[in-house]
C-alpha cells in the first residue's frame, strides 16, 4: 500500500490549485499571467511525486476546518488540522508541519457561531480593533513560542507510537531566533537544522539557492511575498535532500 505525505501549515504550504477559482487574487493573476493558466506545483506536490507517496496537503486553504471549510492560518488551527487528520496516520507515512506567524490567533464569532482565524492584515471591521491589536502584541511574547514547542512533545509521541516520521519548519523568523539552539539539534526533527542560523531563516536559504518570491519573479508587478514556482521547487528539493 502506498504511504502518504501529510503537510500542514499556512499559505506557505498550500497548493496553487484553489486560486484558479478566485479571480482577482494575486496568485490567480500569477497563474494566468505568468504560467499561461497552467497551475504550478507546490512544494508538497513536488515532494510527494519524488517520494512516490500520496499527498494530503492541509496547508492554508487546503486545511480541514475553518470559516470557508478551509483553514490553517494560525498555529492552533494548524494543530487542530493535525488532530483531525491523525486518525488516518499509518506506519511509514511522513508528516511535515509548518508553524506560522505567532501573532495569529483563533476567535469565536458569536454572530456566525463559528471559529475563525484573525491575522494582522485581516481584522473584521465589526471587531474591537483595540482588543484585537492588544492580543497581537501579547502573542509576540516568547511564552507563546514555548507553548508551541509543547505541542511538538505530544505530536512526537504520537508519531513514534504509530511508526511514521515527522518534520517541522516555520515561516516565522521569531521562532527560529528564540529557539535556534533547540532547532539546530538534528534530533529535534526540524528540517534543514544543519543549515538554519539565527540570521538565516528558511526564506533566506530558499533565496540563496535561487528560489524566488512572486513579487521578485514578476518584477513587482504582482505584490505577493509568497513563493513563486521556483521557490517551491527549491524548498521541495532542499527538504527532500534533508530527509533522504
Amino acid at each position: 500500500m502506498m504511504n502518504t505525505l501529510y503537510t500542514f501549515g499556512c499559505s506557505f504550504t498550500e497548493n496553487f490549485d484553489p486560486f484558479i477559482k478566485y479571480p482577482g487574487t494575486t496568485r490567480y493573476d500569477y497563474i494566468m499571467n505568468y504560467h499561461n493558466g497552467n497551475i504550478p506545483k507546490s512544494w508538497p506536490q513536488i515532494m510527494s511525486e519524488q517520494l512516490n507517496m500520496k499527498l494530503r496537503n492541509h496547508g492554508g486553504m487546503d486545511g480541514i476546518t475553518g470559516k470557508t471549510g478551509m483553514e490553517g492560518n494560525c498555529n492552533f488551527s494548524i494543530f487542530n488540522n493535525i488532530c483531525m487528520a491523525s486518525k488516518d496516520f499509518q506506519r511509514g507515512d511522513i508528516v511535515i508541519i509548518e508553524w506560522t506567524h505567532m501573532e495569529r490567533f483563533k476567535w469565536a464569532d458569536h454572530n456566525t457561531n463559528r471559529i475563525t482565524t484573525i491575522t494582522p492584515n485581516q481584522i473584521p471591521i465589526e471587531y474591537d480593533k483595540n482588543v484585537i491589536e492588544s492580543i497581537f502584541v501579547n502573542r509576540t511574547h516568547v511564552l507563546w513560542i514555548e507553548e508551541l514547542f509543547k505541542y511538538q512533545i505530544l505530536i512526537n509521541k504520537l508519531v513514534d507510537s504509530i511508526g511514521l516520521r515527522v518534520y517541522y519548519w516555520t515561516i516565522d523568523k521569531k521562532i527560529i531566533e528564540y529557539k535556534i539552539d533547540e532547532i539546530n539539534d538534528i534530533n529535534n526533527r526540524w528540517l534543514l537544522s544543519n543549515t538554519l542560523k539565527y540570521d538565516k531563516p528558511y526564506q533566506e536559504i530558499v533565496k540563496e539557492n535561487g528560489g524566488l518570491r512572486i513579487i521578485d519573479e514578476t518584477n513587482e508587478v504582482i505584490i505577493d511575498d509568497h513563493m513563486a514556482s521556483s521557490g517551491h521547487e527549491v524548498l521541495a528539493n532542499l527538504f527532500l535532500k534533508y530527509i533522504q
